[in-house]
């Protein structure tokens, strides 16, 4: 199904997910999926994250036998309905629709080409292209699909007009919010998605002298060894060059402008504090991490059977997906101070995504 067609490793119905999720307003999220795609949507879910409730409901055989299973699990006396295959809902449109005063409110667009049917030609400003999300009313919409009876219905909004005679209130839709339908549209999705997004690349390096009575963290993960690495803070090398590589990706100077050596209230503290406050720019930017690849420089201990649980913590600390972090490690062979164990050192690459299209508002954070 298109709900389930990856972007950036994500299914095409996390992208209005996350966007919802955003809203205080909000206070529930229903998710009706087909049956046979629950078990992997749980799991899905479970990942992303997400701080917000989320059923996840299976869904019926027609639209609407999939709006009554989602109905039957809304608490709230309004509720607003999207179509999942509308992924790119701008955050703009979903205030303007809640702003919106009404039982039954929604989006649609003009038509501006010329429009025909059956050979005549129509007129095109009494043409509305309806979208989503619509905000109705749950016992108008409740009582719409009981005199239905069972007809199909493309949208709510029309069901609603025609059973129960209920004029919805039309505000201004948004070109962003499209609808995937055909195969073509899946190709325009992937280049509104390159549009959105502009590349931006950091490098980061750090190198710590190894003493005797201090612990070694790497990535924030404890490396037993007789050494740790001497610094203002616990010295890890691995996130400081992580810290580095992003902070230079947005243009944010480097470590030691955000987390100054002369300050006392980073003595001794562990750098994953470092890591998460550069998460919380790049949300704050709008911008999401597509991977990060580093090395460990170090003559021992070995770090083979540390490599992976690495890994977990930076992608744990930075939200995203393990995919997105790469961990190597490689030894001096005895040259130079890191040969002769006296020093431990890291390098990082990083490549992030910053949303370039304005009313487009994030739907992600970190993560992709």
């Amino acid at each position: 199904p298109k709900s389930f067609l990856k972007i950036e490793n994500y299914p095409l119905y996390f992208f209005p997910l996350k966007t919802f999720s955003n809203f205080k307003e909000i206070e529930e999220i229903i998710l009706v999926i087909p049956e046979r795609e629950k078990k992997n949507v749980l799991k899905e879910i479970k990942e992303f994250k997400i701080d917000k409730k989320i059923k996840v409901i299976e869904g019926g055989k027609e639209r609407i036998d999939s709006l009554k299973n989602g109905l039957s699990k809304a608490k709230g006396d309004t509720v607003l309905i999207h179509d999942v295959s509308r992924p790119f809902v701008p955050e703009d449109l979903i205030k303007r629709v809640l702003k919106a005063k009404g039982d039954v409110v929604v989006p649609f667009l003009r038509v501006y080409d010329t429009a025909v049917y059956d050979f005549e030609i129509l007129k095109r400003e009494k043409i509305r292209l309806i979208q989503t999300p619509q905000k109705i009313n749950k016992k108008i919409l409740l009582k719409a699909i009981k005199r239905s009876k069972g007809k199909v219905y493309t949208d709510e909004s029309t069901m609603i007009k025609e059973v129960l005679n209920i004029k919805p209130k039309y505000i201004k839709g948004s070109m962003i919010d499209f609808k995937i339908t055909y195969p073509e549209d899946i190709n325009f999705l992937k280049l509104v998605w390159k549009g959105l997004y502009k590349p931006l690349i950091g490098s980061g390096y750090d190198i710590h002298k190894l003493v005797e009575g201090r612990k070694l963290y790497l990535g924030g993960i404890y490396i037993p060894y007789k050494k740790g690495a001497l610094g203002h803070s616990d010295g890890d090398s691995l996130i400081h060059s992580i810290v580095d590589a992003i902070l230079g990706a947005i243009g944010e100077g480097d470590i030691g402008k955000h987390f100054p050596d002369t300050d006392p209230r980073w003595k001794n503290v562990r750098s994953e504090i470092f890591l998460k406050k550069c998460k919380e720019m790049l949300e704050r930017k709008n911008i999401i991490i597509g991977n990060i690849d580093s090395i460990i420089f170090l003559e021992e201990p070995k770090l083979g059977k540390y490599k992976e649980r690495i890994r977990k913590n930076i992608a744990r600390i930075l939200n995203i997906k393990e995919e997105k972090i790469s961990v190597k490690a490689k030894t001096f062979e005895g040259i130079g101070i890191i040969g002769k164990k006296m020093a431990v050192a890291s390098h990082s690459i990083c490549l992030l995504f910053q949303k370039t299209f304005p009313p487009f508002s994030s739907t992600l954070k970190t993560r992709s």
